[in-house]
């Protein structure tokens, strides 16, 4: 059931013309967030996380101590460690698509998730509009 939303939500937000990497990026961090996949790294012998992947999110994160074995394991979840590592821009635009997701789990009709991920591009056309005025 899974895999048909998210073939769904490719399909909207394509038709939205969202990114394919922004699209593949939020249901990335739908993956992790839903403990699906989850992040590369290693565990040391007192069952302290350390992730592979040094985003900003994961470098500003407490560092693993015994009490709290996980910090960076929750920062490698975030949408904003998985934009960095995928090169998105916008962390909104992931945060928004992984949320049309789970409404559509939820039961949302398509209308909902196009009015819901509608606002996103309006936000890029805008600024694709000042870009091209200031370019003239």
């Amino acid at each position: 059931m899974i895999n048909k939303c998210k073939e769904r939500i490719f399909a909207i937000a394509s038709d939205l013309a969202y990114p394919a990497v922004e699209i593949e990026t939020a249901l990335k961090f739908f993956d992790l967030q839903n403990r699906i996949t989850h992040p590369p790294g290693t565990w040391d012998s007192a069952g302290r996380f350390y992730a592979d992947e040094l985003s900003s999110a994961v470098r500003n994160c407490r560092a693993p101590s015994r009490r709290y074995p996980y910090p960076e394991m929750h920062a490698a979840r975030t949408a904003a460690h998985c934009a960095e590592m995928a090169g998105v821009d916008c962390v909104t635009h992931v945060r928004r698509i992984k949320l049309a997701l789970d409404r559509l789990i939820e039961g949302a009709t398509e209308q909902e998730l196009r009015k819901l991920l509608k606002a996103g591009i309006q936000k890029r056309k805008a600024g694709k509009d000042k870009i091209e005025k200031s370019a003239a």
